[in-house]
This record gives structure tokens, sequence and C-alpha cells, in this order.
């Protein structure tokens, strides 16, 4: 109330200037519609004060909670991409390997963008014996798959770029995450993996890698293992729209006991959840009574001046106006004010979103445990506010039908 007040006042100060310049400008048309509508609306009738502030109001009841439901939804969605890195992930037993042909039917499964193959081992760095997962890829697919989540893009010339000059003076450059960068150091170390022993340079860091639970995890070229690399073990998918129904069937057909981990299951899983889901319940149940408010005092508001507008079309009936002018004119004359309280709704819910949304903190609501707080975003405010005027047009046009279909024009004439 405090923040819808001045903006409403504010928004009655501003358009009736702005609504008497149209009128001039309408006024040097040859059409005459539009310039009686606007000249009208440029009398603001004394009841037209408590309805503007109402929806100015309503909207900002509507669009806030929805920015609320949108900075919630982001959370969830960034905390799926944390939890698995990729649209989809693929696991292998232990022991086992993605076979080509089951690369090349997931490649295949609809919905599919790209994929990228890994092989995960154990290593050992010496001679200090910490123990760290070791991750070998193909680094442009890796970063082609990688680079479809949010956040920072993966250091794709960490490994790629002097890859070749390092390999060939016998050090393998490595990216890795903030735990096994500082096990690893500056400096070339040594890292024992199975039978060999590559010398590895740290090239860069990386918050997680998708697929392996341990927190110290290096990343480090594919050509590293050799010319004759084993089979990949881990598989990862990117595909925003892809079948997850093939793309489990195909996993669990061509390789039994392999997992399939689907970022949509996460989401779900966060969303379904008992706290955010009453929450997500509570917003739209706030949302839509506010908007039922608001279609109420919408149509309050104009049936309190159809009776006037009525005779107006009567008026001008009678000197040949048409069914679509009449209703151009019904536009003309009431989508300022309503334009005007859906531009004050809107920077109501702004405003709400700059003063209260950094105070707000929504990660019981998301289900994260992580900070999320409310920030403006632009679809939400559009939305409300083309709402409220499509709702005010659709009045319009059933009261123009209402009018003509009753004969008002046809008894004035009778009785002039």
């Amino acid at each position: 109330m405090l923040v819808a007040i001045p903006v409403a006042v504010v928004m009655l100060r501003c358009y009736p200037p702005l609504a008497r310049e149209l009128a001039r400008i309408a006024g040097q048309s040859r059409g005459v519609v539009a310039f009686v509508g606007l000249s009208r609306a440029t009398r603001t009738p004394r009841g037209a004060v408590l309805p503007s502030f109402a929806l100015v109001l309503v909207l900002a009841m509507v669009a806030f909670p929805d920015m609320i439901a949108a900075s919630v939804s982001r959370s969830q969605v960034a905390a799926s991409w944390q939890q698995v890195g990729a649209d989809a992930v693929i696991s292998a037993p232990s022991g086992q390997v993605i076979t080509p042909a089951l690369q090349r039917q997931i490649a295949s499964v609809p919905g599919v963008v790209s994929t990228a193959d890994a092989v995960v081992d154990a290593g050992s760095l010496l001679p200090s014996g910490f123990e760290l997962s070791v991750v070998f890829v193909d680094p442009a697919q890796y970063a082609a798959v990688i680079d479809q989540a949010p956040g920072p893009r993966f250091p794709l010339a960490a490994l790629s770029g002097d890859a070749g000059s390092s390999q060939a003076a016998g050090v393998v450059p490595a990216v890795a995450t903030t735990a096994a960068a500082q096990l690893v150091g500056t400096a070339p170390t040594d890292l024992s993996v199975g039978t060999s022993t590559i010398t590895i340079r740290l090239a860069g860091q990386i918050g997680n890698v998708p697929g392996v639970a341990a927190n110290a995890v290096a990343v480090m070229p594919l050509q590293a293992l050799g010319p004759q690399p084993p089979g990949p073990d881990l598989m990862l998918v990117a595909g925003p729209g892809l079948d997850a129904a093939r793309l489990g069937a195909a996993v669990s057909r061509a390789l039994p006991g392999g997992s399939v981990t689907l970022r949509a299951t996460a989401v779900t899983v966060l969303t379904t959840a008992p706290v955010p889901q009453a929450a997500q319940t509570a917003i739209t149940q706030g949302m839509a009574i506010a908007a039922g408010f608001g279609v109420l005092v919408l149509l309050l508001s104009l049936l309190l001046t159809a009776r006037t507008r009525e005779m107006t079309l009567a008026r001008l009936a009678t000197m040949g106006l048409r069914r679509w002018q009449a209703q151009l004119l019904l536009a003309a004359e009431t989508l300022p004010p309503v334009v005007a309280a859906a531009v004050g709704g809107v920077a109501c819910a702004w405003l709400l979103a700059r003063l209260v949304g950094p105070s707000l903190n929504l990660a019981a609501f998301s289900g994260t445990g992580s900070a999320t707080v409310v920030t403006p975003a632009v679809v939400p405010l559009v939305v409300a506010a083309a709402g409220l005027v499509l709702a005010a047009l659709l009045v319009l046009a059933v009261q123009a039908v209402i009018t003509y279909h009753r004969g008002s024009a046809r008894a004035l004439r009778i009785a002039d």
C-alpha cells in the first residue's frame, strides 16, 4: 500500500497531459473517432480515482508474487544444473564401458543436441600420495555439452590451446576443481593412473565435474591415455527436450546395471517437495484472487461510466458511426487510464522487487538450501500489464456489441 499509493498519485497526474497530446495529434488526421475518444479520456471523472488505485495495487499483487515464483524457479533450475551438470548423465557399472553402438543409439535419441564421452579413473599424486579422481575427455566435445549449463564457460583453450606442445614436452595440461587444484599446485606434478605415470600441469580451474561425486577431480585430454585409450564409462548428454523414456530404454537394454541421471528429474524433485509445492500453490492462489479482484474492479469502473459511453455511441451512430468505429472510440476513451494503471502497477511491482526483494530469502521455498532473492523480471511485469489491457479491450468489445444489438442508435433516431 505504501508503494502503490504514491505510484497511483503520480500516474493520475501524468496521464491526462499525455492523453491531451495524443488527442492533439489525432485531431490533425482526417478521422474523428480517435480524436473524440482521446478527448473524452482527458476528462478524469471523480469515480476513476479509486479504481485506478485499486488496479495499481492489484497489478502489484499479481506481478510481484509472479516475480517471486520466477526467482524460485530460476533457483531450482540452477540447483539442478549444479546437481547433474548436464541434461542427462549415463554411467556404466564398474568394469563395463559404453560401447560405440550404445553411443550411437544415445546420440540418435530425439531431442539430443550433443554428447561427450569420458573415461573416469582414480589417480594418486607422486610422491605425496594424495588421491583424486581423473576424467579423460575430448575437450571440444566436452565443452560443447558443459557449456549448455548456465555459469562460467569450460576453459577449452586450457586443454586444447597449447596441449600439443605441452604433451610433446611430456607435460599434460589439466583443469581441476578447487580441491584438486590445491593438491596439484602450480608446478608440473607426476600423477599415477593405473599402471601409467603422467606429468600434469594445472592449466585452469572449474567448479565441478558432472557425473563424478568426488570433490578433488582433474580433467585432462583423452590423448594422455595414449593412442588406444580404453572405452568410456561416462557419457554426458545435452538436450533440453530429449526423450527420457527412449533414452532410459536404450541404456537399460544395451547396458544392464547402467544408471541414467536426468536433470529434469532433479527439477521435479525440487518442485514437488512439500514446502516448495505448498509455497507455489499459495502464490498461485494469491495471484488468482488478486486477478479476480482486478477484473471485478475493471468491470465496475467501466459499468459506472457505461451509460455516458452508450449515449455518445448513439449520437455518433446517427451520423453514420459504424461498429468498428464505435469499438475504436471506446478503446481510445478507456484505454489511456487503463494503460496508465498498468504502467503504475508495473512500476509498483518493480519498486517492490528493488526495495523488498534483497531482504527476502526464499531458500526454504525453493528447496535448494541456497540463498534466493527476488530480482526484477520483465516477463511477469509484461504479462500482468498485457492481461489488464486485454481484459479492458474484451469488456469494451462486448459493450459495443450489446449497444448495437439493443438498437440504441435506432431509438435515438426515432426520438429525433
